[in-house]
């Protein structure tokens, strides 16, 4: 599920923004970036208030900017970096040793933080927009407004949480969006929720999404990169065709989109029938590798020739899993043999191209020694 418990240990401490990042700060860090970005492009402004419409993409280019100026300046410590808290470490500081849902205890009303607690986002007495940092109390270690005001982004990709004990655990090694946490001015008191969990596209940017700096010794990259094989397994082609690679992708938590690295051993001979092994394999900066296997099964489909004019063409059915049977609402359902099962097939076969024909049905049995007759129909 979204939001299972499970336990979590952090192995490391690190560092985390007091407050959200200010626009203040966010324009001191990006006036004159190398990417052309507005350093001021809060809807709300304020050089106190928290920087929004701040997309993921965005926060990366600040914490690049921001790790580049320490580091020219001599104060960036060997090995450490500024970067976003994983989802995990973000919702250790929030709760703070706290097991309530917020981590001031199990309610909420409009004096522990700015959220939409009256009306819809446009209308009632609250706020309706972020408000300087800092104006609502702390949790039991410090931080300010890891409830409301802003939503804020994490380093990690959305996806549901792996099952059982996590050891620094960075989410998945790809996917199409990034988590965000704590909610904000527009949100009702749910969201502010320590567990709640939102997400979006890394270039998405609005009037409620900001995000908060970490600040921690990198450490070392030990998860393999993720190899995923397109189309599956175990693919069959036709023989006589050309090869038409399905194609892989690799991805990893650190060092992104590791695609184009994807290697691939053995051949596979488009002309002669059989089974053949390609081996995927790919590696991250830190050596890390994974590898897959596909199976391709080059197959030729088959013409029989049963005399001088009449041949019977058959096409080959490849393996595979599926549901036989049918649902209870199906029309027309025959209750008492037609139940749904899971079936597997683990071999292929090779199945008549059309029903037999009066043509191919004389052509095998005239003169067939059961006497039946070759022309019935």
């Amino acid at each position: 599920g979204d939001e299972t418990q499970h336990q979590v240990t952090l192995s490391h401490g690190f560092y985390l923004g007091k407050h959200e990042v200010t626009q203040a700060q966010y324009q001191t860090v990006m006036n004159g970036n190398s990417a052309g970005l507005s350093a001021d492009p809060s809807q709300f402004k304020g050089s106190n208030r928290p920087v929004e419409r701040a997309s993921w993409e965005d926060a990366q280019i600040f914490l690049a900017q921001l790790n580049a100026i320490e580091q020219t300046a001599g104060r960036l410590p060997t090995g450490w970096k500024y970067v976003l808290p994983t989802e995990a470490e973000w919702e250790y500081a929030c709760r703070a040793g706290t097991t309530t849902a917020y981590s001031w205890g199990n309610d909420i009303n409009s004096s522990r933080a700015n959220y939409n607690w009256d009306g819809g986002s446009g209308d009632g007495n609250d706020f309706k927009q972020t408000r300087d940092v800092g104006q609502y109390a702390a949790n039991p270690w410090g931080f300010f407004d890891m409830h409301g005001n802003a939503w804020e982004w994490v380093s990690d990709w959305k996806a549901n949480y792996l099952t059982g004990a996590q050891t620094n655990p960075e989410g998945p090694a790809s996917g199409s969006n990034r988590v965000r946490r704590g909610g904000s001015w527009s949100d009702d008191g749910t969201n502010l929720r320590s567990a709640k969990r939102y997400h979006g596209y890394p270039s998405i940017r609005n009037s409620t999404l900001g995000f908060r700096v970490g600040f921690q010794p990198v450490q070392p990259d030990t998860a393999n990169p993720e190899l995923e094989l397109f189309g599956g397994a175990s693919v069959t082609r036709e023989a006589g065709q050309a090869w038409a690679e399905p194609g892989a992708a690799g991805h990893d938590a650190r060092d992104g989109n590791l695609t184009a690295s994807v290697t691939v051993t053995g051949t596979v001979d488009m002309n002669t029938t059989g089974t053949y092994l390609l081996t995927y394999s790919v590696a991250d900066a830190a050596g890390n590798t994974a590898t897959a296997n596909r199976t391709v099964t080059v197959v030729g489909n088959r013409s029989v020739d049963l005399n001088a004019t009449v041949a019977m063409d058959m096409l080959w059915v490849p393996v595979g899993t599926f549901t036989m049977g049918s649902p209870t609402d199906e029309a027309g359902r025959q209750s008492d043999r037609e139940d749904e099962h899971n079936v597997s097939l683990t071999q292929g076969f090779y199945l008549g191209k059309y029903e037999v024909t009066q043509a191919q049905y004389e052509a095998v049995m005239t003169g067939n020694t059961d006497s039946l007759s070759a022309t019935p129909s």
